[in-house]
């Protein structure tokens, strides 16, 4: 019989579990600890994509205040869709890539950018703004017979990861309609009006003043 042999106290070598958990005891608040074990036992989530779930879900409602959210629900896409739906309801609408879907979703963001409602921010230098230039410089368009349009950048090129991104975007604004502020006279005849900041997912990206560059028509040449 092999004698026993007394466990020392504390983790075990190579035992990540403590450390881990410390991180999630500061990043996460209350409500969402809460949350994260229903969430990583329900899909069989790795704890830390559970967490990005989680997180990403508050910056939406709480950070972003996003008002319409439109998330690729294709493939693998899906239960991440139906994760969002969970925890932000009606918001979040679920899109999912056809060829007839991505063609209209092409021909959008073609009249987006030829009237002039679609603008970028000032360029800041950052790697996601030249890699969004970089796609956007690199779409390629194909017309089908059946008049669909396929737009994407060729595998050789990089991604399309920013481009659909735009494309979505230019989705979650098309039937949105922001509250109209009412104001009301006071019995002291002074006139109150609310101020309403409602934004569209990433919205101030197409209505932001400060924004200079625009997109080029050209683009889908």
């Amino acid at each position: 019989m092999q004698p026993l042999v007394q466990r020392k106290p504390g983790a075990q070598p190579g035992n990540q579990n403590a450390r881990k958990h410390g991180f999630y005891s500061q990043m996460l608040s209350r409500d969402e600890k809460l949350r994260l074990k229903p969430a990583s036992d329900r899909e069989g989530l790795e704890e830390e994509i559970a967490v990005l779930r989680i997180k990403f879900g508050e910056l939406f409602k709480n950070v972003w205040h996003c008002k319409r959210i439109v998330v690729d629900a294709t493939g693998v896409g899906e239960p991440v869709a139906a994760f969002l739906q969970q925890a932000l309801g009606r918001r979040v609408v679920p899109f999912k890539f056809t060829a007839r879907s991505k063609s209209d979703l092409g021909f959008s963001l073609l009249a987006a950018v030829n009237s002039g409602r679609l603008k970028l921010f000032a360029p800041d230098g950052s790697p996601e703004y030249q890699a969004m230039l970089f796609e956007l410089h690199h779409t390629r368009s194909n017309y089908r017979p059946d008049q669909t349009l396929n737009f994407y950048v060729d595998p050789s090129d990089g991604h399309d990861d920013f481009l659909m991104s735009l494309a979505l975007l230019v989705e979650s604004a098309s039937s949105f309609e922001p509250r109209t502020a009412r104001g009301r006279i006071a019995r002291d005849r002074t006139l109150q009006v609310p101020v309403v900041q409602d934004n569209v997912s990433s919205g101030r990206l197409i209505q932001s003043p400060v924004s200079q560059n625009h997109l080029s028509s050209g683009l889908f040449a």
